[in-house]
């Protein structure tokens, strides 16, 4: 409820004060499990993210978020689960895993941690998991202008154009696995990481026109 609510009233601010552009939308599936995996370089990355897409957002928050009782309710009523940044503990994969298999979209973040907005990073195994064991779509996404709306280690907001890009839904390769559990899904996860940056590209060369 209060995810729907909060959806409808920040929708035509961010249409407005942000000016939120989406391109590729076509690339969501209306119905069914689905990973969406996307660049991370603010604390307002899921909120930009659940505003570009239709359906209701599931993701992931570094568990020191819920330590404070308020804010860790409020990130619970937004769909938000914690997630330690050393490990991916088996009860958060079963989540992750019972979301999916309940046709939900599920947020992720391959890189783990917040990057510096300008160079992708290297992807954590745990995107491979969870596309390997539940079998869903992945939709590489690409966003840009939310580290200007809150920059790391500033508790503001403030105004600034941003753009999402959704790409080509890619799957787990069930021939990796000939390569081992560990090396697959390296593979894997480098692969969703060359889609994202194919995305960046695209949007600098869009804006360069």
């Amino acid at each position: 409820m209060l995810y729907t609510f909060l959806r409808y009233i920040l929708s035509p601010i961010a249409r407005g004060l942000f000016r939120l552009q989406v391109i590729g939308g076509e690339y969501l599936p209306p119905t069914g499990g689905v990973i969406l995996a996307a660049n991370h370089v603010s604390l307002v990355d899921p909120l930009f993210l659940g505003l570009t897409v239709p359906r209701k957002l599931n993701f992931m928050a570094k568990e020191e978020l819920f330590f404070n009782r308020l804010f860790g309710w409020l990130l619970r009523k937004l769909n938000a689960f914690p997630v330690s940044r050393n490990r991916l503990s088996p009860s958060t994969v079963k989540r992750a895993l019972d979301l999916l298999s309940q046709g939900q979209v599920l947020l992720l973040f391959p890189e783990g941690t917040r990057g510096d907005g300008k160079n992708l990073q290297e992807p954590k195994p745990g995107i491979a998991l969870i596309a390997d064991r539940s079998g869903s779509p992945v939709i590489p996404a690409y966003h840009q202008g939310t580290a200007n709306v809150m920059p790391r280690g500033v508790a503001r907001i403030r105004p600034h154009p941003v753009t999402v890009c959704f790409g080509e839904p890619l799957k787990f390769p069930r021939d990796l696995r000939v390569k081992g559990v560990r090396d697959a899904y390296r593979e894997f996860g480098v692969l969703v990481m060359e889609r994202i940056a194919a995305l960046k590209a695209s949007l600098s060369e869009r804006s360069s026109h």
